[in-house]
């Protein structure tokens, strides 16, 4: 008999969690998972800033190293490619520290330019290895750009100065304001990739990052 009520008593509490809990038989009870990690964390964050920054700063030194506003004189203006006199516009004369600061400037525009593709590519690509070494050679190339720009000034403004009868113009004034955006734009994309570091360090525990 006591067999019986316990028999009776397991089939009605079965009963009541079917109808309770609508529990399906044939499937183990699931769950319900944590909640996933939101798209728009940090570390997208600051690749998004990084990749917006490294674009202003391509268009300054794009801008900077097309036109030939870089000093002003009495004759006329001049950049680091062209000489301008009245209406009239000739090639530069060879000088060496004008060659060294517009050689560093180009190859500052090429890094930064490298930097922004591999920021995009990172951003739109699947988040594997290849796109963490991809994160950290932009803020590579995006510091590196920041060290030739600061080469390219400094020699240009020491060659100027020396000269003491020209004024500097909007052109070499667009170089100087690309720094900054070199500059954080590289601590971003360095930021982001030390968040993604660290979460493949503590990938056990429920960080969101």
């Amino acid at each position: 008999m006591q067999c019986l009520a316990h028999s009776g008593s397991f089939k009605s509490t079965l009963i009541i969690i079917i109808i309770m809990g609508r529990v399906n038989l044939n499937r183990p009870l699931i769950f319900p998972s944590s909640p996933r990690c939101p798209g728009m964390g940090v570390k997208r964050s600051l690749q998004i800033a990084g990749l917006t920054l490294s674009i202003f700063a391509d268009l300054l030194l794009l801008l900077a190293a097309a036109t030939d506003f870089w000093v002003r004189s009495p004759e006329g203006h001049r950049g680091l490619w062209r000489e301008c006199h009245q209406d009239s516009c000739s090639a530069a004369t060879c000088e060496t520290m004008v060659a060294i600061s517009a050689a560093c400037l180009m190859l500052s525009l090429g890094a930064e330019v490298t930097g922004t593709t591999l920021g995009i590519w990172v951003l739109q690509g699947p988040k594997n290895t290849m796109g963490v070494h991809r994160g950290r050679t932009a803020w590579a190339l995006c510091f590196l750009s920041t060290f030739l720009l600061i080469m390219a000034m400094v020699v240009f403004t020491l060659r100027e100065v020396m000269r003491g009868d020209v004024f500097f113009s909007w052109s070499y004034f667009c170089s100087w304001l690309a720094l900054p955006f070199t500059i954080l734009s590289g601590l971003c994309f360095l930021f982001a990739d030390m968040i993604i570091q660290g979460n493949d360090a503590i990938r056990e525990f429920p960080v969101c990052l």
